[in-house]
């Protein structure tokens, strides 16, 4: 699994800070929240009713720390074998 949509979303964001509109950490927060695939939506329940408010960095840390944590389970069942 690859964060790639934090990646794509993170190449965007400058050209919607460009627009006219003013978008604060919530919004961005919020569309990140909704790129994020399907096995991800855990994750995205979690963020939304664990906390008060969620900032846009807290979902990309929690995202990246899901990734890691993935990576080392599955590197610790490719051990035991």
């Amino acid at each position: 699994m690859k964060n790639e949509h934090i990646t794509n979303f993170k190449f965007l964001v400058p050209d919607l800070l460009n627009l006219d509109v003013t978008f604060e950490d919530e919004d961005l927060m919020l569309m990140l929240l909704g790129l994020f695939p399907y096995e991800l939506e855990f994750l995205e329940t979690t963020l939304l009713n664990g906390n008060i408010e969620v900032t846009f960095n807290e979902v990309i840390v929690a995202s990246y720390s899901h990734e890691l944590r993935q990576k080392e389970k599955l590197k610790g069942l490719v051990e035991q074998q």
